[in-house]
């Protein structure tokens, strides 16, 4: 007995460990179950002003949960999609909000590290407001003790064939970069859209230009 407790003991000090340099990404687990962590709540997610509105006509969705360990410790970042419908004038409408939350873990104690968070407001038309799964990513270019977590995602309301807005996001513990730009539409030929505008400033060179691999990679 007392050496099951202590294999036990062993393995729960090897998955809190920190980790460095090219193993941060080795230890990235993911949850698409839809559930949150232990402990943490959705209000701690994404705020008490994301979930004043009319709890009949709320609805959220835990899209993934990502944990890995880097230099500080435990880390975990969590991506809720939260969509308000309402009515004005006898019309429809669905706002829709974006929120990914970082947190760094210890002992059950979770401590806020980036908040991101992306609004469409009340939308009568076609609303667009998803997170784009193939740009999520952690990755260490920089080979230091802190891992970059990238992901992107696409928002708009619009009645006509035009681009949405579109943006991928880089996070290095406090620190955030991003491209931000349009969707591509229209005729190959004469494409509207797709462009952006880099926000990297002081980064290292290999942060940008990972950006635009995955901006390329979930163009359309």
């Amino acid at each position: 007995m007392k050496l099951l407790l202590l294999l036990a003991a062993t393995l729960s000090l090897l998955v809190a460990a920190p980790a460095f340099a090219d193993d941060i990404p080795s230890t990235l687990r993911l949850d698409t179950s839809g559930a949150l962590p232990p402990g943490l709540t959705l209000e701690a997610v994404v705020g008490a002003p994301g979930l004043k509105a009319n709890p009949g006509a709320l609805t959220t969705k835990v899209e993934r949960v990502m944990y890995w360990n880097e230099g500080n410790g435990a880390n975990l970042a969590v991506f809720v999609i939260v969509d308000t419908r309402s009515r004005r004038d006898g019309e429809e409408f669905l706002a829709r909000g974006l929120y990914v939350t970082t947190f760094s873990e210890r002992d059950g104690v979770y401590t806020k590290q980036q908040a991101i968070r992306e609004l469409v407001q009340p939308c009568q038309f076609d609303l667009a407001g998803r997170f784009l799964p193939r740009s999520i990513t952690l990755t260490n270019l920089d080979n230091d003790d802190r891992g970059e977590l990238t992901f992107g995602y696409v928002v708009g309301c619009r009645s006509d064939v035009s681009p949405d807005t579109m943006k991928i996001l880089m996070l290095e513990r406090d620190a955030k970069h991003a491209l931000r730009g349009q969707t591509l539409v229209g005729d190959p030929e004469v494409p509207e859209g797709g462009t952006f505008r880099p926000d990297f400033k002081g980064a290292p060179p290999a942060f940008l230009e990972h950006a635009k691999k995955v901006w390329a990679a979930n163009l359309k």
